[in-house]
């Protein structure tokens, strides 16, 4: 053990030197939940439509339905007086959005039929559509109070005509119809433990080939399976430390971002990052077996990096066939290194009870793969190949 340790203390201490191989394994934790917190808040800024903020709405011929310019005023609504030739203006993107009153509006009301409105916008421009969908909303809903005041003068009870009554109700935890959003954060984390471990594994086999250190290394009286364990913690210490502060990353950053513009299934409390932890451990273990395979096949640091390069797909591979469609927790897919620690933190971020059995699969596979994988790196140290 004492060998172990010492090996690995080496290939930590000679890491930390290299300012490139510290940075990676900062800078990925790091910036990965500032992007992503930037694209939430983006996105919820952009998208959403605040209907108890007030807003100015342009209105052409406002005098002809005074009680519909009434109850635009009680839904927050400022009134203001369309210019002339304001369809140009909507088009240039001086307005955002006109609503023009047809002078046929208060016969048409008069006599029960459709009365005529018309929202000018620009579908292109965000603000316009945002704008134009708050109208139109508002205006659904003055439609039905209009339909429901005509039926009563008529004698109709207003229920007649709702011959079905479809109620939704989602039953999944709040916040969690941002399926792609939900595994973002695992994504990030997982991509930034394989940077965080990426150099240092292209450092203690390639990088020592091409450096020719690993030769006098292999003489020295320590065995070869010892050498593997190693420079594999080695690996695994950095891998886990890219790991942890991407967490704590997300946790402070999603602190200091207004609770409404991102989405609810992001509270970093202490359970939650714990139920993280205890996922991707195992997860850390396969991805330092991994990348040390892979960079013991190679020959050289370019020939690493760009094998390398290629297994990261492997890791994205589950985002993108989770992101639309989704898979059960089933024993195939939980005994699945990747995918099953993706799945677990859906679980988890969906505030969904992981069973016991689905824990230990995941968490027995995953560190059986490591330790097949493993095996496979002691048999390539034992080959004469190794040096070359």
């Amino acid at each position: 053990m004492k060998q172990i340790y010492s090996i690995t203390k080496k290939e930590i201490q000679d890491n930390i030197r290299d300012k490139r191989s510290l940075g990676f394994a900062l800078i990925y934790p790091i910036a990965f939940p500032l992007y992503l917190a930037f694209v939430f808040f983006i996105t919820v800024s952009v998208t959403s439509v605040d209907f108890e903020k007030e807003s100015d709405l342009h209105v052409a011929g406002q005098e002809l339905a005074p009680n519909l310019i009434t109850y635009l005023q009680q839904n927050n609504f400022n009134i203001l007086a369309a210019p002339e030739n304001f369809s140009d203006k909507v088009k240039n993107l001086e307005i955002p959005v006109v609503l023009e009153i047809k002078a046929s509006y208060g016969e048409k009301l008069r006599e029960g039929l459709p009365a005529p409105l018309k929202v000018y916008m620009t579908e292109s421009d965000n603000d316009s559509d945002k704008a134009a969908n708050k109208i139109r909303t508002v205006l659904n809903r003055y439609a039905r109070t209009l339909n429901q005041q005509r039926l009563l003068v008529r004698g109709i009870d207003v229920n007649l005509f709702d011959s079905i009554n479809v109620e939704k109700e989602d039953v999944s935890s709040e916040g969690t119809s941002g399926r792609a959003q939900g595994l973002m954060v695992p994504m990030a984390i997982i991509i930034s433990m394989i940077m965080g471990a990426f150099y240092l594994a292209i450092e203690v086999t390639a990088g020592e080939k091409e450096k020719h250190t690993l030769e006098p290394l292999m003489t020295l009286p320590v065995s070869r399976n010892k050498m593997v364990l190693g420079k594999f913690f080695a690996l695994l210490a950095f891998c886990l430390f890219s790991m942890f502060v991407a967490i704590i990353s997300f946790v402070v950053v999603f602190e200091l971002i207004p609770s409404d513009k991102i989405p609810d299934i992001f509270n970093f409390n202490m359970e939650l990052v714990t139920k993280i932890s205890l996922i991707l451990i195992p997860l850390a273990a396969f991805i330092s077996a991994l990348l040390m395979v892979i960079s013991s096949f190679t020959k050289s640091t370019k020939e690493a990096q760009t094998y390398l390069g290629f297994s990261i797909f492997l890791f994205f591979a589950p985002f993108f066939v989770m992101m639309w469609k989704t898979i059960p927790a089933i024993p195939s897919v939980v005994a699945s290194p990747i995918v099953s620690q993706y799945k677990l933190l859906d679980m988890v971020f969906k505030d969904e009870t992981i069973s016991t059995s689905n824990m230990l699969l995941s968490t027995s596979s995953t560190f059986a793969s490591a330790g097949l994988l493993l095996l496979l790196a002691f048999w390539l140290y034992k080959q004469d190949r190794i040096l070359q």
